[in-house]
């Protein structure tokens, strides 16, 4: 099996816990005149919002997530501080299933996001049911344990009891223990974010402090100061239950906001799961018949730990780390 065989679904949509990602600080966009290139899965596409094929991403969230996980190949921006860099996403060759469940304003109904993963987990589904479902979204309700009775994360659970590895954001409501729905789903493989640079930098020389908006009416706030790489977002819920962290803030990606073809940054969850659908697709491709259990053990073991020695609430099992992963793979069984 190769990786033009690995399926990827993520929702073209915004989250409804997200939507302080385009406040403060705000989200920045330089446009673009050659987009990457996504490979679309033949007739797979769906708009359980608008009810039609055009799953087309007119938030922007959407797209980005789309682009970390699976941006084309040949993408290279240049911010004026490191040359040229490269912009294409963790897993370049593997497929997109674009299913769009949320509106433009990043809102929608669980029967919509529920419909979504279904229509995924489809053996029905041209080509196959997916291989991957990444849900960068998440409920207006914590849950400070398992939560397998939430209608959307049993829908998570019932994917990968149908052989489909489930990775989701853990959210950004800055909780000590607790996690929205779909993350909290037993079978689903729940994501936090860590920063990927040191702050003030050069692409950000007079950014040294981060303040995050943690609910809808922004009332509650967490502020992070001067942050270094791989220090733990403070918005990023922690929880006996989560899995890893990956890069969340400040990520760069392709994205359709504000309208165009542009790249852009966020801080979120949503784009720290998108890195952990994109590694979950490398590791089908060097072990095409491992189960979405294997998957997910092969990524906690891979994990290079952060914080406290050992498991932690707000680390998981640690930072994703591509490399260590797939070379465990060469050597281990599951």
């Amino acid at each position: 099996d190769t990786l033009d065989n690995i399926e990827i679904s993520l929702g073209l949509g915004n989250e409804v816990s997200e939507r302080f990602e385009s406040t403060e600080p705000a989200a920045t966009f330089e446009p673009m005149s050659d987009p990457p290139s996504i490979e679309m899965g033949e007739l797979s596409l769906n708009d359980f919002v608008n009810d039609d094929d055009n799953p087309e991403d007119d938030n922007g969230h959407g797209t980005h997530v789309a682009g970390i996980a699976l941006g084309g190949l040949g993408l290279t921006v240049n911010f004026g501080c490191s040359g040229n860099e490269p912009f294409q996403g963790v897993a370049p060759n593997a497929t997109l299933i674009g299913v769009k469940a949320l509106d433009r304003d990043g809102g929608g109904y669980a029967s919509d996001i529920i419909a979504g993963i279904d229509h995924c987990a489809s053996a029905q589904l041209s080509g196959g049911r997916a291989d991957i479902i990444n849900l960068s979204l998440g409920s207006d309700v914590l849950f400070s344990g398992i939560c397998d009775g939430d209608p959307i994360a049993a829908a998570a659970n019932r994917a990968v009891d149908n052989g489909v590895v489930v990775v989701a954001s853990s959210g950004n409501e800055a909780q000590s223990n607790a996690l929205v729905s779909p993350a909290c789903g037993s079978k689903v493989i729940s994501v936090g974010a860590i920063y990927d640079d040191d702050f003030p930098n050069c692409d950000f020389p007079d950014l040294d402090s981060f303040t995050f908006c943690t609910n809808f009416l922004c009332t509650n706030t967490c502020t992070d100061i001067e942050p270094k790489i791989e220090d733990l977002a403070c918005f990023s819920n922690k929880s006996r239950n989560l899995d890893v962290t990956a890069p969340g803030c400040i990520t760069y990606a392709y994205s359709s906001d504000p309208g165009g073809n542009t790249v852009g940054w966020y801080c979120g969850t949503s784009m720290a799961s998108a890195y952990v659908a994109g590694l979950a697709a490398l590791v089908l491709e060097v072990s095409p018949d491992f189960t979405p259990q294997q998957v997910r053990q092969a990524i906690r073991e891979g994990a290079i730990d952060l914080g406290p020695t050992g498991f932690d609430p707000g680390h998981g099992y640690g930072s994703i780390d591509v490399v260590n992963t797939l070379s465990n793979l060469d050597n281990t069984s599951y």
